[in-house]
């Protein structure tokens, strides 16, 4: 299970110019499991909308076909989507827009030269990392709600509980607070298990 979990390739969208790349289209078969193409702003939308794809990487525009409301949109829903946008001087009248977007990367670069395909792949090993880091995220809030958490002081009176404690021993914090841990001593437990407490 967790070797999958941290194997697992991502899908990706390829839009702009980046979809007539030839070395970026194979690049991201060989990196990802799904790899979509948008030449239109719906392209891109209808996308996401059915794949929810894990990286969108491409130009800001293409031809004369500007993404910048279609990412605005995908942005505002909070997807956890990695996205990395080319642009070029051509296109810095929109750079308020474009910064507005707060992409994860940015490259003001011509999207022909060779640093594509590098990019491409820290775009990737990056979408992982974030996606690795937010499913730990949640596994380390569940745990952290379902546990039950005391402190002690070095004659192991409780000094501190959290409220899973009392939900799950019934005890009070009044009860516990100052005690001894001796208090939740279980009959089946010997004696030993207590004093290394």
């Amino acid at each position: 299970m967790i070797e999958d979990f941290f194997n697992k390739k991502p899908s990706i969208v390829l839009m702009g110019s980046m979809v007539e790349n030839a070395a970026v289209v194979e690049k991201a078969h060989t990196l990802c499991n799904h790899v979509f193409y948008a030449k239109t702003p719906d392209e891109l939308l209808n996308i996401v909308y059915l794949h929810y794809p894990n990286i969108i990487f491409g130009t800001v525009a293409y031809e004369t076909t500007y993404y910048i409301d279609a990412l605005s949109w995908i942005k505002k829903l909070k997807m956890n989507t990695y996205v990395t946008l080319y642009f070029e001087e051509k296109h810095l009248f929109y750079l308020k827009e474009i910064m507005d977007l707060k992409c994860q990367r940015y490259c003001y670069s011509d999207p022909k030269k060779e640093t594509v395909l590098a990019e491409l792949e820290e775009s990737v090993s990056m979408a992982l990392h974030e996606a690795v880091y937010h499913q730990f995220k949640v596994y380390f809030r569940a745990f952290v709600e379902h546990s039950i958490v005391s402190k002690s002081d070095l004659e192991g009176n409780v000094t501190f509980i959290n409220d899973n404690f009392t939900k799950i021993t019934g005890y009070t914090k009044e009860e516990i607070l100052g005690k001894s841990h001796n208090l939740l001593k279980h009959p089946s437990n010997g004696v030993e298990v207590y004093q290394d407490l």
